[in-house]
C-alpha cells in the first residue's frame, strides 16, 4: 500500500497541477499557429488548392478536422469522421501514405465529408501524423493544380508530416500532464480534497474571460524583457487593488 506523501509534497503537487494546467492553456495558441504554418507551406509547396489537418481523438476511434489552408478547404472544420472511414481515416488507420488521381473511383473514398462541404477533389495525397508509438493525426492535401501527386510528393509531404506529429505530440503531453500529477495524487487518496479540486478544475473550460487575459499575456512572449518585467511588477499591484475594492457588490 502506498504511504501518503508529506504536506510539503502535496502543496507542491497542487502547485505544479495548477501551473501546468496554465501552461497547457498557453501553449494552445502557439500550437494552432505551428500546424496552420505547416498546413500553409504545404498548399504553397505542392501548388495545392487545399490542405486540411484531423487529430485522433482520445480514445483513437475518430478524427477531427481541426485545421484547413486554402479557400476550398475551409468547410472541414470542426468535421468529424471515425477512423478507417474516407482517405484521411484509412492513412490514419494504416499508417500508410496514399495518393490518389481520381478519388472519387476508389471504394476508400469517403463521400460524406464531401457531401457536407460540396468539394469534391480530383486528387488527394494523404499522410499520417506518426509518433514512436501511435498515431496522432493525418495531413491531406487536395489538388495539385498543374498535374496529380507523385511518389516523390509522398516522400516530401511525409517530411512535413514528421514534423507536425512532434509538434501534436509535444503539446499533447503538456496538455496531459496536469492530469498525470492528479493520478498520482489520486492514487495517494488525496484526490477529492478541496484544494485539489479546484487545481483540477483550472483544466476545464472557464466560462468568463480569464483565459482571454492568459492569452493576452502569452501574447508578450514577442516583447522585449524590458516591457515583460513591467507587467510582471504590475500584476500584483492590480491584483491588490482588486482585492481591496472587494465588498458587498461582489458577494455571490
Amino acid at each position: 500500500m502506498s504511504q501518503p506523501p508529506p504536506p510539503d509534497a502535496h502543496g507542491a503537487l497542487v502547485e505544479l497541477a495548477r501551473r501546468a494546467a496554465v501552461a497547457s492553456r498557453l501553449r494552445s495558441d502557439s500550437e494552432a499557429r505551428l500546424l496552420q504554418s505547416i498546413l500553409d507551406t504545404a498548399v504553397i509547396l505542392f501548388r495545392a488548392e487545399a490542405a486540411s489537418l484531423a487529430l485522433t481523438s482520445r480514445d483513437g476511434l475518430s478524427l477531427e478536422f481541426a485545421l484547413a489552408s486554402g479557400n476550398k478547404g475551409q468547410g472541414v472544420i470542426g468535421r468529424t469522421i471515425g477512423m478507417g472511414e474516407g482517405i484521411a481515416g484509412y492513412a490514419s488507420q494504416t499508417g500508410q501514405p496514399i495518393a490518389l488521381a481520381s478519388p472519387e473511383e476508389d471504394p476508400r473514398f469517403g463521400r460524406t465529408i464531401a457531401e457536407q462541404t460540396g468539394y469534391v477533389p480530383r486528387s488527394i495525397m494523404a499522410v499520417p501524423l506518426l509518433t514512436m508509438d501511435r498515431t496522432v493525426g493525418v495531413i491531406e492535401v487536395l489538388d495539385r493544380r498543374d498535374g496529380h501527386f507523385t511518389g516523390a510528393d509522398l516522400e516530401l509531404a511525409s517530411a512535413f508530416a514528421r514534423q507536425a506529429a512532434i509538434a501534436v505530440d509535444a503539446f499533447r503531453v503538456e496538455r496531459e500532464f496536469p492530469l498525470l500529477v492528479a493520478r498520482s495524487l489520486a492514487s495517494y487518496g488525496l484526490a477529492l480534497e478541496p484544494d485539489l479540486s479546484g487545481a483540477l478544475a483550472d483544466l476545464g473550460d472557464d466560462p468568463d474571460d480569464f483565459w482571454a487575459l492568459v492569452d493576452e499575456i502569452a501574447g508578450l512572449t514577442s516583447v522585449s524583457a524590458r516591457t515583460r518585467a513591467f507587467v510582471r511588477d504590475l500584476l500584483p499591484l492590480v491584483h491588490r487593488h482588486f482585492e481591496e475594492s472587494k465588498g458587498p457588490r461582489f458577494a455571490r
